[in-house]
């Protein structure tokens, strides 16, 4: 655990899988504005499911499931953020060039569709997903694009609207 300057501030960092899956949960202490002084946390996941096994797998996933489980009773103070490379494209990959012969799909959208039944896909419907609106892979044997860097958070999809983004 790490302090940061100001009470009841930290960071603590727990590594879930040794190079694929780190926890970092920042209480940002009380922020102007909290009601009684509220502590605020943000509990972010940085993940990279390729390999893991199902015992890891299921290791994170229960974490994850914890820690939106705590935000779902505090949405106002508690945030879980997942972010990662998760090898899971947000919608069925999309040829880099016209398909051969007219085919109506991609070879890769059965396996898409498997993968849209997977516990991380358990996960992410549970969150909302913050789109960058561009593919972050390409793969040159099959000639299509996707997205398999994604970004969640555990915040109602309502609350984006309310919010003042900057970018100082």
């Amino acid at each position: 655990i790490s302090s940061l300057p100001g009470d009841g501030k930290y960071v603590d960092s727990t590594v879930l899988v040794q190079g694929r899956a780190l926890h970092t949960k920042i209480c940002l202490g009380s922020v102007n504005g909290s009601v009684n002084g509220s502590l605020h946390f943000i509990s972010h996941f940085n993940i990279h499911n390729f390999g893991l096994t199902p015992a890891q797998t299921s290791r994170i996933l229960s974490v994850i499931r914890h820690e939106l489980e705590i935000a779902s009773r505090d949405t106002e103070h508690y945030l879980v953020v997942v972010t990662g490379d998760f090898n899971i494209p947000r919608d069925a990959p999309l040829p880099a060039h016209p398909l051969p012969g007219g085919l109506a799909e991609d070879p890769a959208a059965p396996e898409f569709r498997r993968l849209l039944r997977s516990p991380w896909q358990q996960i992410f419907n549970a969150m909302v997903e913050l789109d960058p609106q561009d593919n972050t892979h390409y793969n040159g044997s099959r000639q299509h694009t996707s997205a398999i860097d994604r970004i969640f958070i555990s915040w109602p999809g309502w609350i984006l609207t309310l919010l003042h983004l900057t970018s100082d």
